[in-house]
């Protein structure tokens, strides 16, 4: 069912050759509005750009959801610079503008995975969607019995 709510047609697939890339750690801060604290969260960060192409492409990973995400973004960083043919499955969103790189291949080895996050994602608006039409209908088809709302009523003369 994943398969029907994101394919892989969704994607653009780009090729290129790499140009420079580099991993840093990043420490954001996440302002809670309900406990008026603020948390920190620490990511680690892989930045590439291709030969000819002038975006920079970020791949990010939580330090604390996945333990050696620097180890492995640092793997991810060293094939790139190692391999002489990139393709990429990127997807752009539709609000902002940015790109969303979801599979990098290096020399036709796969060396980033990200697309099962990707229909996660696409899951849960479907049944989002799907909640807050069962809602609205509810709502605009029960019996009203001019309780609910004050309607006048035109007579025709």
């Amino acid at each position: 069912m994943a398969d029907i709510l994101f394919s892989s047609s969704l994607l653009k697939e780009m090729n290129g050759i790499l140009d420079h890339s580099m991993v840093d750690i990043e420490t954001k801060i996440v302002r809670r509005s309900r406990s008026f604290t603020d948390d920190t969260t620490k990511f680690a960060v892989l930045r590439f750009g291709l030969k000819n192409d002038g975006r920079l492409f970020e791949v990010t990973k939580r330090l604390e959801m996945v333990h050696d995400s620097r180890n492995e973004l640092d793997a991810v960083n060293e094939a790139l610079k190692n391999s002489k043919n990139l393709n990429l499955l990127l997807k752009k969103s539709l609000l902002s503008g940015d790109v969303k790189v979801y599979q990098i291949n290096a020399d036709g080895l796969i060396i980033y995975d990200n697309i099962e996050d990707a229909s996660n994602t696409s899951f849960f608006l479907f049944f989002l969607t799907i909640a807050s039409s069962i809602v609205f209908f509810a709502f605009y088809f029960l019996p009203d019995n001019g309780q609910r709302f004050n309607k006048r009523q035109i007579t025709r003369k």
